[in-house]
């Protein structure tokens, strides 16, 4: 699914052994700047997400470790981060290759699972520019005249 720049909300569901899998596609110059948990209403108070790059999952759900993953994170209410943007705390996650956001230009697949009762989420998938090298280097020019 190619992102667009700015709000990207994607509404689904999970239960039991479901698990909804969602590869994403920012295209050169695009940066997925934040995940923004934007609601999540179910009986159980925490669902898991994780993600891996490229187009697809290259780990079976059942035997995946967090080593096997970019990152993951429990969201929902019991985790008290409705509202927020988790993809800081996916990428700083024990035991995973880890990243720091902004995730830059690719393919990423993500993995949503509820194990208890059924749980509706909202996520929103926030893509802002990503610097251009003309930029950075202006940037970098200013700062060294500063100095």
């Amino acid at each position: 699914m190619p992102l667009a720049f700015g709000s990207n909300r994607v509404i689904g569901n999970t239960q039991e052994t479901d698990r909804d899998f969602l590869t994403i596609t920012l295209a050169p110059g695009q940066q997925l700047g934040s995940l923004f948990l934007e609601n999540y209403v179910g009986e159980d108070g925490a669902s898991f997400i994780g993600m891996q790059a490229g187009s697809f999952l290259t780990v079976d759900p059942d035997e995946a470790a967090p080593s096997d993953l970019l990152g993951w994170a429990l969201f929902g209410p019991s985790h008290n981060n409705v509202g927020l943007d988790i993809l800081p705390e996916m990428g700083d996650n024990f035991g995973i290759v880890g990243f720091v956001p902004p995730l830059p230009s690719g393919m990423y697949t993500f993995w949503i699972q509820q194990l208890g009762p059924p749980t509706d989420y909202t996520f929103n998938f926030v893509v802002v520019p990503a610097p251009s090298g003309a930029a950075v280097l202006a940037g970098m020019g200013a700062l060294a005249m500063i100095r």
